[in-house]
């Protein structure tokens, strides 16, 4: 009774199978055992010389590294996706929450709750969760959070501290001068 010889394991089978195996676990002396036992008097399995041979003729060590580096490639790729999905949302709900936070401000200055001392402590609260939504949504967009800077006045010396406060005031009113320019424009 003749063989089915087509049924048999091939060498292109094997590194097929090696391909897919992960690579921590990538073995073909274990490969190798793992297909004896399994197929034992069902295929025919090639020897493990035949197999190296195969192995060293075609450079499978490169190929591995090859499909390795485009599956991690991938898989990076989805994750930054969902990652940048992810913080997007975020931000966007941030914003809104930041929108309705200064919003309930608003409504409440505009109601009058200035005149009512009791309630300046959860003004203030609405204020500050309205602050720090915006400071985190600016944050998840890659925008900056604040703008700081120091000045260091020697403030012994009256006559350069009035010097400075000077110079404040004119860039202050220079800065307001473009602006109010700048609004005239654009009307």
């Amino acid at each position: 009774m003749p063989t089915n010889r087509s049924r048999d394991l091939s060498c292109e089978d094997i590194k097929q199978m090696y391909f897919q195996t992960p690579k921590s676990k990538r073995s073909i002396r274990k490969l190798h055992s793992e297909l004896l036992i399994k197929f034992k008097n069902k295929k025919k399995v090639p020897s493990l010389a035949t197999i190296f041979r195969h192995m060293k003729a075609e450079d499978w060590v490169t190929q591995c590294e090859s499909v390795d580096l485009k599956a991690n490639q991938i898989a990076t790729e989805k994750t930054i996706e969902k990652k940048s999905e992810d913080l997007t949302l975020m931000a966007e709900k941030l914003s809104q929450n930041a929108n309705k936070a200064l919003e309930q401000v608003n409504k409440a200055l505009d109601g009058g709750i200035g005149n009512n001392i009791e309630k300046v402590q959860d003004l203030l609260n609405m204020t500050k969760v309205g602050v720090e939504s915006l400071k985190l949504s600016s944050l998840l967009q890659g925008n900056p959070t604040s703008i700081s800077g120091h000045v260091s006045v020697d403030t012994s010396d009256v006559a350069k501290l009035k010097e400075h406060i000077a110079e404040l005031y004119n860039s202050i009113n220079l800065d307001l001068t473009n602006q109010q320019v700048e609004d005239k424009k654009l009307n």
